[in-house]
């Protein structure tokens, strides 16, 4: 067997290694944070990498954003939903804008693309691969994996990263339906609940409006949710 078809299978057994362990991921995870953690973990033991950092879409006032949603350092965890880019703005925003990926082999921070981010550590390192994360053909968010040291990336590095940021897109894309179908289910609960609770008022006398009002300051002022209030009215109603 040449090295050329050694090589070869090498690369080919290291990609199904990776898709079995993505597989893994999107089967026995199904929240958002554990999809995140489980992702990093992921890419920086099969890129050999000092950090990763995800980045999700957001739809915003100005625009669509690229938030930092996942990083397993400490500091840079500290700036997670603060750092934010929008279309176009630093590398990360570049690739977003372009849907292409970026590879900095050596003083990335020089990169007229780059924007340096206050208390975010990672900005000093050398090196630098930063690829779409894609759903189908839908930009679900980036994926910037980092090195403290100048690294040289072989075309099968940057291919089996591409890979894995369209693998990824998937899974986080239904953790994010899970988690907007439960925000939908809990909304509702609490509905019905808040509901219940002003029927109750509304028996003592007290006008809808006054008992949305009332159990609102409650919720307020005890720092409790509208929910735990309204079911509180609705067990003291029962009793």
């Amino acid at each position: 067997m040449t090295d050329s078809i050694a090589t070869q299978l090498k690369a080919r057994e290291q990609e199904i290694a990776v898709l079995k362990d993505i597989t893994r991921t999107i089967a026995s995870v199904l929240d958002l944070d554990g999809v995140l953690a489980n992702v990093i973990a992921l890419v920086r033991k099969t890129m050999h990498a000092d950090a990763c950092l995800l980045y999700l879409t957001e739809d915003s006032h100005d625009g669509k954003m690229f938030v930092l949603r996942a990083s397993q350092r400490p500091k840079s965890r500290k700036k997670i939903g603060a750092v934010r880019f929008a279309a176009g703005s630093g590398i990360t925003g570049w690739v977003a804008e372009h849907g292409q990926t970026v590879v900095l082999e050596r003083e990335a921070y020089k990169d007229q693309r780059f924007v340096k981010v206050a208390g975010l550590p990672e900005d000093d390192y050398e090196a630098f691969i930063s690829v779409p994360i894609l759903f189908r053909t839908r930009l679900v968010g980036v994926m910037n994996v980092q090195y403290e040291k100048p690294t040289t990336f072989s075309q099968h590095d940057v291919e089996l990263l591409e890979m894995i940021g369209q693998q990824v897109g998937g899974a986080i894309h239904n953790a994010e339906l899970l988690a907007e179908t439960e925000a939908l289910k809990s909304a509702i609960e609490t509905r019905k609940t808040v509901d219940k609770a002003k029927a109750i008022l509304m028996k003592r006398g007290i006008s809808e409006d006054d008992a949305h009002m009332l159990i609102r300051k409650k919720s307020m002022d005890s720092r409790k949710t509208l929910r735990e209030i309204a079911e509180a009215i609705v067990l003291l109603g029962d009793l």
